[in-house]
């Protein structure tokens, strides 16, 4: 008895989205994390915005990387109508607010209330950035409760669970913590955890067969 796959069905011409963004996010998400690492080190008592502020060595790759990710995201987002409207918009405004953090940079030392006092650009970048974890965050679980069972769904249910534990612990860090090596810990996981989300479910939505 034939049976009925629960992939989405994408068409030839929408096909290509998944596949920049998979490309996007997977280039962009490298070239990030490499910035912030060859900056940084694997352990830093700080943000990850920090490798971002001009004058930084990997300044360039941070924010081409970053830029990347925002992109891929809007690509995910208009990619296929498996992603229904209000999480494809939850990934859209995602992307843009990855640009957003990518085009204004935080001041040295990236200072946050409550502990510190920043400027208004600081507040910008932060608020852009906070925003655009939180919008990925609920994307995957309104994609992880969605009806349908399929590529979005599984992969979203997969990576729901350690998102959204790197996620409080981040902000916990920021709240309670400040800088610090737990918070900037916390913030490189769930960054790497958002990045790998958005790879395997781009790639997922490419691989799903046709109309």
């Amino acid at each position: 008895m034939a049976t009925t796959s629960t992939q989405p069905r994408l068409a030839p011409t929408t096909r290509a989205l998944p596949a920049l963004a998979a490309w996007g996010a997977a280039v962009g998400g490298t070239l990030f994390v490499g910035a912030v690492l060859a900056d940084q080190g694997v352990w830093y008592a700080g943000f990850v915005s920090e490798a971002g502020v001009p004058g930084q060595g990997f300044r360039a790759p941070y924010v081409v990387g970053l830029f990347g990710v925002g992109v891929a995201l809007v690509c995910l987002a208009g990619a296929p109508r498996a992603l229904l409207a209000l999480p494809a918009l939850a990934v859209a405004a995602g992307g843009l607010l990855a640009s957003t953090a990518a085009a204004v940079p935080c001041s040295p030392g990236c200072p946050l209330p409550p502990y510190e006092t920043p400027t208004g650009q600081d507040l910008v970048h932060a608020g852009a950035a906070v925003a655009r974890a939180g919008l990925r965050a609920l994307a995957g679980l309104l994609l992880a409760e969605g009806r349908r069972d399929d590529v979005t769904r599984r992969v979203s249910r997969v990576a729901l669970g350690p998102v959204v534990v790197a996620g409080v612990a981040t902000l916990y860090g920021l709240a309670f913590v400040g800088r610090s090596t737990f918070t900037g810990t916390a913030e490189r996981v769930l960054l790497v955890l958002i990045i790998a989300w958005t790879v395997a479910l781009a790639v997922g939505l490419r691989r799903a067969r046709p109309d």
